[in-house]
């Protein structure tokens, strides 16, 4: 990973080669600087955090719940998806965030990327062992027990992300270093408490709070230093329907492959229709409605 990234980055480099420059007399240098820093810090944090869960497991439990946390942790892992959409996803709100009406431009973008990834977090979590048992073994199969909550901490992360678009907006980065601070202890304090009594899935859970806290705390901070507003009762209203049906589907499991597969199918059309219903929909409708106000 590392010489993968080590050769993007010359190349990029290359390709930037025409806006670098030399002099550090640059009136704006410092508050590039003081912008950047809180950024190179995060990036030292992000590094370690994914290495922290697994060297706890490595201190309180057995190779072998570790090597089942690394597989529900792999197939969890929306990061694909979630990182695809960041790349597109920063130019573009900087490029609107002057723009009128951008608000409706960020809560629709934000409403349909929370439903792609509540769909996706459902996905995997009602197939994960048959996953499991294509990408690992059927030895695996404990694995699907940590696949939800580390799901949906990704998941977490990926909204956040936008979420939080407003302290990058007002220029305060150094609020996101907190933010990845108290994640950092948050999660360590939540694997000590849980791991003895809970295991791997403990430890899941302690890496989903850990999350949490990060996205609620850059949430607020977000709100508090930008004028941008989202829609936040419809992306709790995305996660908490997502998380009904996740459990429903796993409480329903029988032994017939067949009676599951169409069981689980059912559930993924049922979401998709209400995802459509009590949020796609009613959301476009308010929004032509004002704009029939505003002409």
């Amino acid at each position: 990973m590392l010489l993968v990234r080590a050769f993007y980055g010359i190349v990029g480099v290359i390709f930037i080669r025409a806006w670098l420059t030399t002099s550090f007399l640059n009136y704006n240098f410092k508050e590039l600087l003081s912008f950047g820093i809180p950024y190179g810090i995060i990036c030292t944090i992000d590094a370690f955090l994914p290495a922290m869960d697994r060297f706890f497991i490595t201190l309180g439990l057995t190779e072998y719940e570790l090597g089942i946390y690394a597989v529900g942790y792999k197939i969890a892992l929306i990061q694909f998806a979630i990182s695809a959409f960041e790349l597109a996803w920063v130019p573009f709100y900087l490029s609107l965030f002057k723009t009128d009406n951008v608000r409706k431009t960020y809560n629709s973008v934000c409403i349909l990327y929370t439903a792609v990834l509540c769909m996706l977090l459902l996905c995997i979590t009602i197939f994960g062992d048959s996953i499991i048992n294509i990408l690992a073994t059927s030895k695996f199969n404990d694995a699907d027990l940590v696949i939800f909550p580390l799901a949906l901490a990704f998941v977490l992360n990926g909204i956040g992300f936008v979420l939080s678009i407003g302290i990058d907006l007002s220029k305060k980065s150094y609020l996101r270093i907190y933010g990845y601070i108290l994640r950092l202890v948050v999660t360590t304090v939540c694997i000590f408490s849980l791991i003895k009594g809970y295991g791997i899935l403990g430890v899941a859970v302690a890496v989903l709070i850990g999350h949490l806290s990060n996205v609620v705390f850059q949430t607020y901070y977000a709100f508090q230093v930008s004028q941008i507003r989202f829609d936040l009762l419809s992306v709790l209203g995305l996660l908490i329907l997502t998380s009904v049906l996740s459990f429903a589907a796993h409480a329903l499991e029988s032994t017939n492959d067949l009676l599951d597969i169409t069981k689980n199918v059912g559930f993924i059309l049922f979401e998709l229709v209400l995802i459509w219903q009590l949020f796609i929909k009613n959301k476009i409708k308010v929004i032509n409605l004002k704009e029939e106000k505003n002409e």
